[in-house]
């Protein structure tokens, strides 16, 4: 580039039928001498073009994090969590769940179940959500959901619905005492019931 200005001054200097006036200290220029200076841009404008090209070209791979695309994805996270907490409770303090199931570890694979075949049904699956937002992966071709992703996907929830509880029982709205509690008096009352008529009959 500086070679080319440096031609261009050079023309201008030496290029005859530039008149110098007596009058005033302006430079008019000939015809041939501005068609030699718009060509000499022009040349300076290309150039830079071409370097411009080479610095941002196709072929220069992308770097870093999409930082809107994680983002959305753990905000999706917490509200599917959120969602199934709030769902599931509605199962979970049934009284015949409380009665029959409560403490027996059941809600965590039913979690799980529910969520895979909620995601299986709907094609989502985070973790390749969570992938796009690396550039860099993007040249491995993640394409559609997969089932591992979806049974991953379901695992994430699961454990995300229960932080869900775990932040709902410190805030009070949810409280494991209170399960405990109806589940042992629901159990109880099942055993009484089931005791009665057998003393009943004994008699």
């Amino acid at each position: 580039m500086s070679a080319t200005l440096l031609l261009t001054a050079f023309l201008l200097s030496v290029t005859p039928g530039h008149a110098q006036t007596a009058v005033s200290d302006s430079v008019t220029l000939s015809a041939e001498s501005a068609r030699a200076l718009q060509t000499a841009l022009g040349d300076v404008q290309r150039t830079l073009e071409s370097q411009a090209e080479d610095t941002s070209g196709p072929s220069s791979p992308r770097t870093g994090m999409d930082r809107t695309q994680v983002i959305n994805v753990l905000f999706l996270v917490l509200a599917l969590s959120l969602v199934f907490e709030s769902a599931m409770s509605v199962l979970f303090d049934w009284r015949l769940f409380i009665r029959y199931f409560e403490g027996r570890g059941v809600k965590t694979p039913l979690i799980i179940t529910v969520a895979f075949l909620v995601f299986l049904n709907y094609d989502l699956d985070i973790v390749a959500e969570l992938l796009r937002g690396f550039p860099e992966i993007q040249a491995q071709n993640i394409g559609r959901p997969t089932l591992p992703g979806q049974l991953l996907t379901a695992l994430l929830i699961a454990g995300g619905s229960g932080g869900v509880f775990r932040i709902f029982t410190r805030l009070g709205i949810r409280s494991p005492e209170e399960r405990d509690r109806k589940a042992r008096n629901e159990r109880a009352s099942m055993k009484e019931g089931t005791e009665k008529p057998s003393s009943d009959a004994d008699s």
